[in-house]
């Protein structure tokens, strides 16, 4: 392929796009900026129903939910991300460290659980472990 069409090629595909619900402004603006700044298309919420209203209009390919929100939890939305036609990879964030609550994220879906506070070095390699896995093969 010629340099300029591969250029083309690059042009064209479509940004990684997140979505990230948290009700805490300070993490949610920390992971849009952060993810931002590698590339991908953020889109944010503070509550689980507006999680699922996003899904329903935008392409998602993955999710970072918090567990706790107003509405529905991390995992209830992870719960329906798996039950989708496209399933959508997805992480949750969480303050509690429990064994309990990993067990739980892990057996409806997710992908792998992230303990707040989070290290931007480790939400960006669990992201791009995530891309290569559902995207890159």
């Amino acid at each position: 392929m010629a340099k300029s069409e591969e250029t083309r090629a690059l042009s064209v595909r479509e940004p990684f796009s997140v979505l990230v619900a948290d009700d805490e402004e300070g993490y949610r603006d920390a992971l849009a900026e952060l993810l931002a700044g590698e590339g991908y298309r953020v889109f944010c919420t503070d509550c689980g129903m507006g999680a699922l209203q996003v899904l329903q209009v935008k392409r998602i390919h993955l999710g970072i939910l918090d567990m706790h929100m107003s509405d529905i939890t991390g995992i209830e939305i992870i719960s329906t991300l798996s039950s989708l036609p496209r399933a959508v990879p997805a992480i949750l964030m969480t303050a509690d460290h429990s064994k309990e609550t990993r067990l739980k994220a892990m057996g409806v879906g997710a992908f792998t659980v992230v303990t707040k506070p989070f290290t931007p070095d480790a939400v960006k390699r669990i992201v791009r472990q995530i891309i290569h896995k559902f995207y890159e093969n």
